[in-house]
């Protein structure tokens, strides 16, 4: 098993954002313009194991640039949670997701007018879909595994691309592309970095003894370029689902994740997730501890925010939600 290094001359420098109103997980999270962006999500009552109740989220909470507190701007055309969003100049683009009855197949875009959100349908998925990663390039949205019903029965392996443009101008189609060496996932880590894009870890589901399926959860990372498919990188040092992932200066950083290591049965003993950074840096070909995040948060989000990467609520132990909100500016000297 190979070991990771501390990345020299690494430096993050973390703060904490006002809180988000609602502890939330599975919410999307993005930036429009100077402005964070929290839609959706959803949240217990009490733990599941007392039988609590869940509530799906239609909320749409922004924070300004220098604003103490988040407000609500809106409201999406349902509830929903567990999609995946891209960020593009003037909007945010959120894609797929479950409701409260079952999956989407909506593509939806959202953007503020005079700070109130505004949103209109650009199209369809070809098949209902939640738990996947996406990711935009100058070009092409791409998405990348996911689940295909709200039953947790299968991954799904698809590779799915669209132009950018066709995408925003509601035309267009999405197409099944060659997808990478090893398994099908769901709440992988997933990001671009300029044309190539990573992909590291997530979950698969496989038959067991006397269950219908237990999660497999995965290490194994890979890149992709249009000009020329995937490659196979160097195991990720840890097993990691529902972290967050990021690039920066070319280097590919996934910020926490569970990793399957303690189980939910621990309930209110849960310590929390893995806060440990990784970052594999291309130039070495090999993985690094980068640093610690401040809190324990999965299941969420992650935004480019006026220089800096914002992780904003999400799950802090298994069946609990969080409404803290942090924020890193990360300084290396490696990368391209």
């Amino acid at each position: 098993m190979m070991t990771a290094t501390l990345l020299a001359g690494e430096r993050m420098h973390w703060r904490s954002l006002p809180d988000l109103p609602q502890a939330l997980g599975g919410q999307f999270v993005g930036s429009i313009g100077e402005t964070l962006v929290v839609a959706g999500g959803s949240y217990w009552d009490k733990p599941p194991w007392d039988k609590g109740t869940k509530t799906w989220s239609d909320k749409i909470y922004v924070l300004e640039k220098n604003a103490q507190r988040w407000r609500l701007a809106g409201t999406l055309p349902q509830p929903l949670a567990y999609g995946a969003s891209v960020d593009t100049a003037e909007a945010m683009v959120l894609i797929g997701g479950q409701t409260p009855v079952g999956l989407s197949t909506a593509v939806l875009r959202l953007r503020l007018k005079n700070g109130v959100a505004a949103i209109d349908r650009l199209g369809d998925l070809p098949n209902p879909q939640a738990m996947m990663g996406a990711v935009s390039t100058r070009t092409t949205v791409y998405l990348a595994g996911g689940q295909p019903a709200s039953t947790p029965a299968k991954a799904l392996k698809a590779f799915l691309a669209i132009p950018l443009a066709d995408l925003l101008a509601g035309r267009g189609s999405w197409r099944e592309l060659p997808s990478w060496e090893g398994p099908p996932r769901f709440f992988s880590q997933f990001a671009a970095c300029g044309e190539s894009l990573y992909l590291a870890g997530g979950t698969d589901l496989v038959a067991a003894a006397g269950k219908d399926t237990v999660r497999n959860f995965l290490r194994d990372a890979h890149r992709y370029t249009p000009e020329g498919g995937w490659q196979k990188l160097p195991e990720m040092p840890r097993t990691a689902q529902a972290g967050l992932a990021a690039c920066h200066e070319g280097q590919f950083y996934v910020f926490g994740g569970s990793d399957g290591t303690l189980s939910e049965e621990l309930r209110e003993k849960h310590p929390g997730f893995r806060r440990d950074v990784l970052a594999f840096d291309p130039t070495t070909n090999r993985w690094n501890e980068a640093g610690v995040i401040p809190a324990s948060l999965v299941t969420t989000g992650i935004a480019k925010w006026n220089g800096e990467y914002v992780i904003a609520g999400g799950e802090d132990r298994p069946g609990h939600r969080s409404a803290k909100v942090v924020a890193v500016r990360i300084e290396n000297g490696g990368g391209q």
